[in-house]
């Protein structure tokens, strides 16, 4: 009986471990992460100032994509900027990539979230400068 119980809490156990759905949790275009959290929510709209840099970051928290690698693609209207390679390192991960943009980077901006060749979610904003 007690070994019909131990396979069946492993059979239980094996279940939900496949049957785990990797997901993106949260996502969120912040001014800067302390704590490995965003600070702030820059939603679509991010506004530098002239003759400086601005920095902005795209952070991801993520589950059940231990071992994966996340890209994140950095793209300024439609033109390929940055691509970001991101290492999971367990099934509870939070991570980002950052931008730094200056007087000649004003535009329409997208982070693209990628994994195993297959955009998993896009994140659209405008990029100006204070008037």
């Amino acid at each position: 009986m007690r070994l019909v119980r131990i396979m069946l809490i492993s059979f239980v156990a094996l279940m939900l471990a496949f049957g785990a759905q990797a997901d993106i949790v949260r996502s969120q275009l912040t001014s800067a992460i302390e704590d490995r959290e965003p600070t702030d929510d820059l939603a679509n709209d991010v506004v530098g100032h002239s003759n400086t840099i601005t920095q902005v970051y795209y952070f991801n928290h993520l589950t059940n994509m231990n071992g994966k690698v996340l890209q994140h693609k950095w793209l300024l209207d439609g033109v390929e900027k940055a691509v970001i390679d991101l290492k999971i390192g367990s099934n509870n991960w939070r991570t980002y990539s950052s931008k730094r943009m200056n007087d000649a980077m004003q535009g329409n901006w997208q982070v693209q979230v990628w994994m195993d060749g297959q955009q998993l979610q896009a994140h659209e904003f405008t990029y100006r400068l204070f008037q």
